[in-house]
């Protein structure tokens, strides 16, 4: 039945529900409908941008993913973050976005690379080895997608020494959802400060490589 039909004085009489309760039901059910319509409308702003990028958030939203994620990539893309870097990203919970980055740019990461890593950028002693190994597979891949403009890559993430907090935030979310899927309950505070923590070593590794290339170009 359309909650917007309920008579409370028919709810009353048969025992089911209190007015007030009804009343809540139908303000969540307001708010459902207006959250849809938003997702909706903001599905059609990605879509309309990369449709790549749109098709991977039009299934990840059929899968019932939070509609928090779709909000955090519009404001992403508003503020010039490329899609690659957010298909990457989203590449640790997306099977999809994994293959299109992967095919784009032929990402591969050897065991000792990995393990590299993984000292390197401190994941949380306490995760399972493939958990930690896939994490620092994913480091990996994000910095071979930054290494192909790592300019504009850092420009668009750090603001001096700060990074930008919707990235700390949309990249915690991921991390969060891809350890939730794994059956490990990791504290929101924590899974922020490790996405924290990722991104400034991403970066730090960006600058070398910005370094690194002007001075290729400078031996020329």
């Amino acid at each position: 039945m359309n909650l917007e039909g309920f008579d409370v004085s028919d709810a009353q009489e048969s025992g089911q529900l209190t007015a007030e309760q009804i009343e809540k039901f139908k303000e969540k059910y307001r708010q459902t409908q207006a959250n849809l319509k938003k997702i909706k409308k903001d599905e059609s702003k990605i879509i309309k941008k990369n449709k790549q990028l749109g098709g991977i958030i039009s299934g990840l939203i059929k899968k019932g993913a939070n509609p928090e994620l779709l909000t955090l990539i519009v404001k992403l893309l508003q503020k010039n973050f490329t899609s690659d870097f957010i298909l990457g990203i989203l590449s640790l919970i997306s099977k999809d976005s994994q293959k299109i980055i992967e095919d784009k740019f032929r990402l591969a990461s050897s065991e000792g690379a990995i393990a590299e890593t993984s000292k390197n950028i401190q994941i949380p002693g306490d995760l399972p080895p493939h958990i930690k190994n896939h994490l620092a597979a994913w480091f990996n891949n994000m910095f071979q997608i930054s290494s192909e403009k790592p300019s504009k890559v850092f420009g668009f993430l750090f603001s001096g020494d700060i990074i930008e907090p919707l990235a700390i935030h949309f990249s915690a979310f991921v991390m969060q959802d891809f350890l939730n899927k794994n059956s490990l309950n990791v504290t929101w505070n924590r899974v922020v400060l490790f996405s924290e923590q990722f991104l400034k070593n991403l970066g730090d590794k960006i600058k070398s490589e910005i370094k690194s290339k002007a001075l290729g170009s400078a031996e020329k």
